[in-house]
């Protein structure tokens, strides 16, 4: 089974299939495919109000030691990595 991915509007319960993809529409001509629709929904104010205050908790856990793990190093470089 091969996935392919994109976001596109619905307009008259149609969607609009990106011309990026026409090979693959061609190759599937006359087969049965899956549709899964994820459609983004807006946060409710308690959802927001969950995020923020996990997002402050976590930054209270922060300290400067943990910087180290902010900057670009090598590690791993050379060795296949």
């Amino acid at each position: 089974m091969k996935a392919i991915e994109f976001s596109a509007p619905i307009k008259n319960n149609q969607i609009q299939v990106p011309e990026e993809f026409e090979n693959e529409l061609e190759m599937i001509s006359d087969k049965n495919i899956r549709i899964i629709m994820l459609i983004d929904e807006p946060l409710n104010e308690d959802e927001k109000q969950y995020r923020l205050m996990v997002q402050e908790q976590f930054l209270q856990g922060y300290s400067e030691s943990d910087s180290i793990y902010d900057k670009d190093c090598n590690f791993g470089k050379g060795i296949g990595l």
